[in-house]
């Protein structure tokens, strides 16, 4: 779902939904259902389908733009931290299974406006065949986020693609990822190479993150108190990156982009019938109207962004390079 949904609506639709904003596409001059049914072609089934296609449109563009213009003051996707959790032991010493809990790793951010936490692989070493899950619980709220589906080979790493982000969205993030120890035994690990500065027997901790072994009852409420710290990660490898996220930011500003987005929608709305090849009134004789409007509509846009891209100010964390203000000139063909 994007951020800047719901920000400006279509009147005279079966959707009952106010939009946060208060603005319709319709409050702009020359624009209504007519018009937008007069563009559609056969792949638009509908005028107000045209419509959603266009706000669609005009939200990734803001957004796009809003990457690009504050792309000099902001570590865009900047990987902060890319590394392994969980090495497997050479002597393949067993750990029994544990029927009724669920063990593995707890994560937890100590720096967190701003930041993804990026697993791209998760790897399970057990000494039996099992098909089992790979749970993602967020101990903040007792939730389970994610589970994955995994077949192991005995006494080997058997890898599952994750390739998914889990935001800090400027709070505290505190995953447990696990699995059910009662399936099989595993063998033991650790937490990272033998050797590390700052690793300890059953944790390992630096500016961003702080990382230990982890064991609750698979009944028990997911939160971080009735988490019992182990040794280890009972089999379980996780390959992660820790990542700048700009989305959190630009959601931020939703409040500010209803307007130059109303003006996006309709100026693209616009375009679609001055470059259309439908033949109809609409299109051929108001032809020069339609011109005018894109070009009203577009400038309307550019100016409105210009305003809101002059005087922003960054964060002051590891995510943007400075704090000072952003200043920017949009030139209006």
């Amino acid at each position: 779902m994007n951020c800047f949904d719901n920000l400006i609506g279509i009147h005279r639709t079966c959707s009952t939904g106010t939009p946060s904003s208060g603005l319709y596409i319709q409050d702009l001059p020359g624009i209504n259902l007519s018009v937008a049914n007069a563009a559609v072609d056969n792949e638009t089934i509908s005028g107000v389908k045209l419509i959603e296609e266009k706000i669609t449109f005009a939200q990734n563009a803001i957004h796009a733009a809003l990457r690009n213009q504050l792309a000099d003051k902001l570590k865009i996707n900047s990987i902060i931290q890319n590394d392994t959790l969980g090495y497997y032991r050479e002597n393949l010493r067993v750990v029994p299974l544990e029927v009724g809990k669920l063990k593995g790793i707890k994560i937890k951010t100590t720096q967190y406006p701003n930041l993804e936490l990026f697993i791209s692989k998760i790897y399970l070493k057990l000494a039996q065949a099992v098909t089992t899950k790979i749970y993602v619980y967020d101990l903040m709220t007792d939730t389970k986020l994610d589970e994955f589906d995994i077949t192991t080979v005995p006494n080997v790493p058997t890898a599952v693609l994750i390739n998914k982000g889990y935001p800090t969205l400027k709070q505290k993030l505190e995953l447990f990822i696990c699995i059910d120890a009662g399936l099989s035994n595993t063998f033991e690990t650790n937490l990272t190479p033998s050797g590390c500065s700052n690793c300890h027997y059953d944790y390992y901790s630096n500016r961003y993150l702080h990382i230990t072994g982890g064991s609750i009852d698979e009944a028990a409420q997911k939160i971080d108190s009735n988490i019992t710290s182990n040794s280890g990660t009972s089999g379980l490898s996780i390959e992660y990156s820790l990542n700048c996220a700009i989305e959190p930011f630009i959601c931020n500003m939703g409040n500010l982009i209803a307007w130059p987005l109303l003006y996006k929608v309709g100026a693209e709305l616009m375009r679609e019938l001055v470059y259309s090849r439908r033949l109809n009134s609409i299109i051929n004789i108001d032809k020069e109207n339609n011109q005018a409007l894109m070009e009203q509509f577009e400038a309307e846009y550019m100016a409105s962004m210009g305003a809101i891209l002059n005087n922003i100010k960054v964060p002051n964390d590891i995510c943007f390079t400075c704090n000072s203000r952003i200043k920017k000139t949009v030139a209006i063909p």
